[in-house]
């Protein structure tokens, strides 16, 4: 099946999600302003509105799986704890991928992955993924990637009424509204309730989610507030060995029969958008965000039997300003930003308190050449300081950071893009890293550089995109199961930086689509990351698959019937945390999914059937022994009235 995928590939049947790729897409993640995709080097791939809804997705994990460069590892299968890895980063993803909403980061200050679930798909109007280290534009943790994913504005009166049922008793309905009235405001809100008992025992899930946007737009600018409300109450199944994932995929052990998680997110943003004059504007955002967890969690042998608490209050500043200058070959554009967070954080499950406070300044150029040539340039000063408190380290922890960036884009025709970029990034520890080392050890701010070069070609039915990148990383932060563990501490292991580490590959991307309404798309990642020096040398990272492989055959039929057969391989990989290579390799797998819609005026049927082929695999293993399994086959079926 593997070569036969791969065969498909080669011949020209590979792509991103839709023809988005157009040369002409206008982005914001690019300059954290709108800007044409035709002035950014870099490859940028856009999953838009009719791509969402057209996959049937139930959550963002899903919807991400398998596109271009973008690998997912889903623990539970539900997207409720899910990562987003990009360049190949094993079990460290989490801490050098940036998600992001309207430009909001989702990334937390602990180990924790951003919160996929906390995304309704109902209210996205795209996805940009930022393939490649972004360190310079956003900063912390944009090293192998970013994901902005942009909810809808709204523009005119619509609504949307939709019911879901599926596998293992999932049940969920939504609701949404929005409208600009003719003085210049809109508004919008959505609400989402959903239930499952998911795929393994004791694993069930009920889910809340309210989110809406007040805005006011005038002649030259625009104010908005927007926010959300969610609750999420999520049964622990824990992991399984493999033995017993053999036996009885879906178990859990007596050991997690108690264990939970709950979650209470509130989140509140302001932003404005300001001309100042014919050419310089000021766009900035506020945000505020107070979650609460309650956690039970045990290990195999060690039952918890008291839920502890984990608070996290934290606001966000992102003011900049534009500067869109008329130039001989074009317009010109600089960007001057500041990004400011502060982060109060609690954890007694840990017992960790930390106050922490990120400041960075950036300013990147757009300049336009002749010829179709264009020139970027940018830099970056980030610092950090956390005032920590925890069982293996107590005080202050100062650390700051200077990158930049150098890219050259040439458009060589209305078909045919070419770019080269180097892109400093960085990242810093986070706190339940840094209070986690060896005895004596510190750990430095990870840094690295970023080479990406590609073309990108589009017509009218047809697109291709071709990136070749080479990541060369210095004190890459991680987990190592070898390292000595703190004074007094019971689990083996400790947070490191490794020796140099470099990250190397490609992504193709192509599709076509023909005039009988067939579409074929999908996209190969190939990725080696690997040790270059110290007692890893030569090994490959854990957790990091060798290949990543999707195709997708699009077939429109008469009485607006629509299908879409999908095929994603997932390639060999060493278990993550395996740095010394010492345990077998994990061979690849394959899954098949379809989705079959029908769409009639106002109204819109879609059935989801994933892993037709019932495959036993699991996204997620370590060296440790745990499997997570994903799940069997299941459906998904919904029904949605647009008014």
């Amino acid at each position: 099946m593997k070569k036969s995928l791969l065969a498909l590939a080669l011949a020209g049947a590979l792509s991103q999600a839709q023809a988005a790729d157009d040369l002409g897409t206008i982005v914001v993640s690019a300059a954290r302003t709108p800007q044409s995709e035709l002035s950014t080097p870099a490859s940028i791939t856009v999953i838009a509105r009719e791509e969402i809804e057209r996959s049937a997705a139930q959550n963002l994990a899903e919807l991400l799986r398998g596109r271009s460069s973008v690998v997912v590892t889903d623990l539970f299968g539900d997207g409720s704890r899910a990562s987003i890895d990009m360049r190949g980063f094993g079990n460290a993803a989490g801490s050098n991928v940036l998600v992001l909403v309207d430009g909001r980061r989702l990334n937390n200050v602990d180990l924790s992955n951003p919160a996929l679930n906390s995304i309704r798909l109902g209210e996205v109007e795209r996805i940009e993924i930022v393939e490649g280290s972004a360190g310079t534009l956003f900063g912390d943790q944009a090293v192998g990637g970013v994901v902005n994913i942009i909810t809808r504005t709204p523009r005119k009166p619509s609504g949307q009424l939709s019911a879901g049922v599926g596998s293992y008793n999932r049940r969920q309905i939504e609701a949404r509204y929005g409208n600009r009235l003719s003085n210049g405001f809109d508004y919008r809100i959505g609400a989402q309730l959903r239930h499952s008992d998911n795929y393994r025992d004791h694993n069930a899930v009920d889910y809340r989610n309210l989110d809406g946007r007040l805005g006011w737009s005038h002649a030259s600018g625009e104010v908005f507030l927007d926010f959300q409300n969610l609750y999420e109450d999520l049964e622990l199944p824990g992991a399984l060995n493999q033995a017993q994932f053999e036996a009885d995929p879906r178990q859990s052990l007596s050991w997690f029969a108690e264990d939970f998680t709950r979650t209470w997110l509130k989140v509140g943003r302001i932003g404005l958008r300001q001309d100042l004059g014919a050419w310089l504007r000021f766009e900035g955002e506020v945000s505020r965000r107070n979650e609460d967890r309650q956690i039970q969690q045990s290990f195999v042998g060690f039952p918890v039997l008291t839920p502890s608490w984990l608070r996290y209050r934290q606001t966000e500043l992102t003011p900049r300003l534009v500067l869109d200058l008329p130039a001989h070959h074009g317009e010109m554009q600089l960007v001057l930003g500041y990004d400011g967070t502060r982060t109060d954080y609690r954890s007694e499950i840990t017992n960790i308190e930390d106050r922490q406070q990120k400041q960075a300044f950036y300013l990147q150029a757009t300049l336009p050449g002749p010829h179709g040539l264009g020139l970027t340039l940018g830099a970056r000063h980030g610092r950090v300081s956390d005032d920590v408190s925890a069982t293996y380290k107590t005080g202050r922890v100062d650390k700051s950071v200077t990158v930049a960036t150098i890219g050259l884009n040439w458009r060589v025709d209305s078909h045919l893009r070419l770019f080269l970029r180097r892109d400093g990034n960085y990242r810093f520890a986070k706190v339940d890293e840094l209070t986690y080392t060896s005895p004596g050890v510190e750990l430095k701010p990870q840094t690295g550089v970023s080479w990406e070069t590609g073309a990108q070609w589009q017509a009218a039915n047809h697109h291709l995109k071709l990136t070749f990148y080479r990541l060369s990383l210095k004190d890459e932060i991680a987990f190592d199961p070898s390292a000595p563990p703190p004074t007094g501490a019971f689990f083996p292991g400790a947070n490191v930086n490794f020796d140099p580490t470099t990250h190397q590959g490609f992504v193709l991307n192509a599709g076509f689509e023909t005039e009988h309404g067939t579409r074929v798309e999908g996209s190969w990642n190939v990725v080696d990351a690997t040790f270059d020096s110290g007692v890893f040398s030569g090994n490959r990272i854990g957790g990091v698959p060798e290949q990543q492989l999707r195709v997708s055959l699009d077939q429109a039929f008469p009485a607006a019937f629509r299908l879409r057969l999908e095929g994603i391989y997932r390639g060999a990989a060493y278990l993550a945390g395996d740095n010394a290579n010492a345990l077998p390799e994990q061979g690849g797998y394959t899954i098949y999914n379809a989705v079959l819609d029908w769409q009639r005026k106002n109204l819109q049927l879609a059935l989801r059937i994933n892993n037709l082929a019932d495959k036993r695999y699991a996204e997620s293993r370590n060296s440790y022994g745990a499997v997570f399994p994903s799940p069997g086959r299941n459906a998904w079926l919904t029904m949605a009235y647009d008014f």
